[in-house]
C-alpha cells in the first residue's frame, strides 16, 4: 500500500491505518522525541514518550480532518519532527516559568520522606470490618461465588457447575455487590 493510500484511509477514520503507520514509522518518530528532549533539566519532568503520544494524537487528529497534504514518509516525518520541537518548546516555556520554574525544584534524593499513605492500624481494622461485614450479608451461594473467583475460576467454569451463563454470574456478583455497598453504615 502507497503512503497517499494509507494517508486517505486514515482521512477516513480508518484506525488500521493509525495502526499500521505506527508501525511502520513509529520508532523514527520515536528516536525524533528522544533527541528532541536533550534539555536534562526538562527530562527530569517530561518523559519522550509523552511528547510522542500527544503529537502522535494531534497529528492523527489533525489528519483525520484532511488538515496535511503530504506526499511523502519525508514530508511526513520533517512536519512530526516540526511538531515534536514545538511541543518541546511549549514545555520548556511552561516549565520555565516563573512559578513553575523546574531549575528552582530540589532533588527529590536531597527531601527527607514521610509516607503519608502509610496504613495505620486503625485503618486495617476499618477495612476487615467492612470486608467482614460485606461477607455477612452474602447468601451462601454468592459467597461460594465470590470465593471461587478469587481461586481464579473462570466466569465460563463457574457459569457450567451453576446452569447459567457468565454474563448472568458476572451481574448477579455486581448487583449484589452494589446492593450491599448502599446499605452498609459507611461511619
Amino acid at each position: 500500500m502507497s503512503f497517499t493510500e494509507l494517508l486517505k484511509r486514515i482521512e477516513n477514520g480508518d484506525s488500521d491505518a493509525s495502526t499500521e503507520l505506527l508501525d511502520q514509522y513509529g520508532h523514527h518518530i520515536r528516536r525524533i522525541a528522544r533527541i528532541r528532549l536533550n534539555d536534562t533539566m526538562l527530562r527530569r519532568v517530561e518523559d519522550s514518550m509523552d511528547i510522542y503520544q500527544s503529537v502522535m494524537a494531534n497529528f492523527f487528529m489533525r489528519a483525520a480532518t484532511g488538515q496535511f497534504d503530504l506526499d511523502t514518509p519525508e514530508q511526513m516525518l520533517a512536519l512530526i519532527s516540526t511538531m515534536i520541537r514545538n511541543r518541546v518548546m511549549d514545555k520548556s516555556r511552561f516549565y520555565r516559568s516563573q512559578r513553575r520554574d523546574m531549575r528552582r525544584n530540589i532533588s527529590i534524593a536531597n527531601t527527607p520522606t514521610e509516607d503519608k499513605n502509610r496504613e495505620t492500624p486503625s485503618l486495617m481494622m476499618s477495612r476487615e470490618e467492612v470486608i467482614a461485614e460485606f461477607y455477612s450479608r452474602l447468601n451462601e451461594e454468592e459467597r461460594w461465588l465470590l470465593e471461587e473467583r478469587a481461586n481464579g475460576s473462570s466466569w465460563q467454569e463457574l457459569a457450567q457447575k451453576l446452569d447459567a451463563t457468565p454474563d448472568q454470574l458476572r451481574k448477579r456478583l455486581a448487583r449484589v455487590t452494589q446492593r450491599i455497598a448502599a446499605n452498609i453504615d459507611w461511619e
